[in-house]
Parts: structure tokens; sequence; C-alpha cells
């Protein structure tokens, strides 16, 4: 008996070769996503389907960020075909908070963004992280709290809670805007200030308060509105406040 050959194996065979080679580099969006499709689709050219997908969507990204609901209305793409996509989404999620969260120290800006933003890049309602730190800017606890599609409330006195429970010396605070831009509310302004306050009184420095919106982001500390907060901080206690050069996040980009 002849064994059947499938009529793509050759063409599917020189792109696993080129990809052992040189991974995803060099790739098109559509080739990228079709090499993807093989293990879901064995017996059929995924080529034209990889084409549609990516110029329904936009980009590899954007199909793996699609509903299952979107992508099954999708001539071709079976509930497996869109399950099989979603798991390979969030195989890649949980890739990028493993490896953020092997960082046990905080010590740069590029430090921080590298383990804060695998955590909240990907939120699809508003979350709100706080990093708890030690002297010596090791991570020593972190906790997320979730809120509703535009909204979170948590109180400061819980944040000061953890904070303490965990000995810190210092604390991160990012919170997401799911929405899309990272432009601080009044709301947000208020809530850092109060926070700020609260932590102070205990001894605790805020460094950041970083807001994620999707593909971009604010920070109160390069927008020195950290500094603001700290000096209208000092004026009402009447006391001098100036961050220590140990204690603060080193900019290095």
């Amino acid at each position: 008996m002849t064994k059947e050959v499938h009529p793509h194996s050759k063409h599917r065979e020189r792109m696993r070769e080129r990809f052992l080679k040189n991974g995803f580099e060099g790739y098109a969006p559509h080739e990228v996503l079709e090499m993807l499709l093989y293990n879901a689709l064995p017996r059929r050219d995924t080529n034209e389907l990889a084409h549609r997908l990516v110029n329904r969507f936009g980009s590899v990204s954007e199909v793996l960020n699609a509903e299952v609901e979107e992508l099954t209305s999708e001539k071709g793409v079976t509930l497996n075909v869109a399950v099989y996509l979603k798991e390979i989404a969030e195989l890649v999620r949980l890739y990028r908070k493993e490896s953020s969260e092997k960082k046990k120290k905080i010590i740069t800006y590029t430090d921080m963004e590298s383990y804060v933003l695998p955590l909240m890049e990907e939120s699809k309602r508003e979350e709100l992280l706080l990093v708890c730190l030690d002297g010596g800017k090791n991570i020593v606890g972190k906790k997320m709290w979730q809120g509703s599609v535009n909204r979170i409330l948590t109180p400061v006195r819980e944040l000061v809670r953890v904070a303490m429970s965990k000995e810190a010396t210092s604390v991160i605070i990012s919170h997401s805007h799911p929405g899309g831009f990272a432009i601080p509310s009044n709301e947000d302004d208020k809530y850092t200030q109060k926070l700020y306050a609260a932590l102070m009184a205990v001894d605790i420095v805020l460094l950041e308060h970083l807001i994620v919106g999707k593909g971009e982001r604010y920070s109160y500390l390069k927008e020195n509105k950290l500094d603001k907060i700290r000096n209208s901080y000092a004026s009402l206690c009447g006391e001098s406040v100036v961050m220590q050069a140990d204690g603060g996040l080193i900019i290095d980009d």
C-alpha cells in the first residue's frame, strides 16, 4: 500500500526548517499564524485562512485576543481552532507572568516595567496592582484587586494594611485602563495623593503609580506628578520631604 502524502507537507517542512533556524524573524504576520494553525488543522492548507484572519483583525496579536465568537464567525474556523488560538494566547500570558515573577529586585525603572507590565497589559477589567519592596528593593510581596470594566474601588487602608503586613519600606502601584487611554483622571490623582499621605504616615514610600492602557502607559514618576504630591504633602505637614538617593527608582531609559 502506498503511503498517502499530504499535499502541503513539503511546504510545511520548509516553513519548520526556516523557523528552527531563525524563529519567527522575517516572517510576515500571516506566515506566523499559518504555522500556528498547522497543529489545529493538520490536513488543511492554512495559508489562505491565515491571510483572512490577519486581514480581518489586523495582526497576529489581535487574532489571538479576539473572542471565540468572533473567531468562529470566520469561515473555516471551527470551535476547536478558536479554542486552540485562545490557548496560545493564554500560554503567552502565563509565560510572561512567570518570567516577570522571577525578577526579585526592582532598582531601575526598566526593572519595574519588566515586572509590572506583563501583569497588567492584558487586563480586560480595571485592575490595581500593589508591589511591596524591602529596604534593598527586593520584592517581598504583591497583590492584585479587580474592579469593573471601567472602575475599581480599593480602599487606601487596604493597600496600606497589605504593605505593612509585608514589612515594606516602599511600594509601587499600577492600575489598568482597559478602554485604551492611559490618562489619569481627577479621581486617580486624588487617590494617589491620599495613598501617598497614608503610606508616609507609616514610613512607606510610594515610588510610582503607573497607569497601563492599551499600547500606552502613564507614569506619575516620569511626569513629575509624584514630586508635586510630595511637595504638597511637605507643605501641608510643615516638613521637608526629600526622596533619598537610594529611595527611588533609577531612571535608566
